[in-house]
């Protein structure tokens, strides 16, 4: 059994070594594949008051960062469900799931505006599995190849515009308040 096992990893070994399969990438389809799972568990529904609780914690979410793991692992509650969520100890339909990441990465955006006048590039801020889980569930969402190179934070706001025609109170709330501040004249400072 043993000649033969010893083979076959060397091979496996080396078909990794010829392809230069990169660590991050591995990493993003493991993620994918568990965004599969929620997606495939959809007939188990998120109850009610699971369901109101994670968008409740998504839109009192207040980033306090512009690193999106930094602000995600500040916030005690977000990472807490995130944490659940990746670990199947809290079983969430995909649409719960992709209304909650919307949500997150919206406020992510909208604090990205109010800081710094501009969007800022959501791959680069993934350190952490909660902030990898949450960007790689959006581009799952938004059929995002998972070898694109820059994910702006400004374009998840595009996508939830062009996308979700039925918004609520507090999703049109954050959507205006995107729009207030895009919109708002930069002032410098004379010299």
């Amino acid at each position: 059994m043993k000649p033969i096992i010893y083979p076959l990893l060397l091979c496996f070994a080396m078909q990794l070594l010829c392809c230069n399969v990169d660590k991050t990438n591995i990493e993003r389809n493991q993620i994918n594949k568990k965004c599969d799972l929620y997606d495939s568990i959809g007939s188990c529904e998120t109850s009610k008051e699971d369901s109101l609780f994670i968008i409740h914690q998504a839109l009192s979410f207040a980033p306090s960062s512009l690193e999106l793991s930094k602000a995600i692992n500040e916030d005690k509650q977000i990472s807490t469900i995130i944490e659940k969520i990746r670990e199947k100890k809290m079983i969430v339909s995909g649409k719960c799931l992709n209304k909650f990441v919307l949500i997150v990465l919206l406020k992510m955006y909208c604090y990205h505006l109010n800081t710094a006048h501009q969007g800022f590039d959501l791959l680069q801020m993934c350190d952490d599995d909660n902030s990898k889980f949450i960007v790689d569930c959006f581009m799952r969402e938004a059929s995002l190849s998972d070898k694109i190179e820059m994910l702006n934070s400004g374009y998840v706001y595009e996508y939830f515009k062009n996308n979700h025609k039925k918004m609520s109170k507090e999703e049109l709330e954050i959507v205006s308040q995107i729009k207030s501040l895009e919109e708002m004249p930069i002032e410098f400072e004379n010299e």
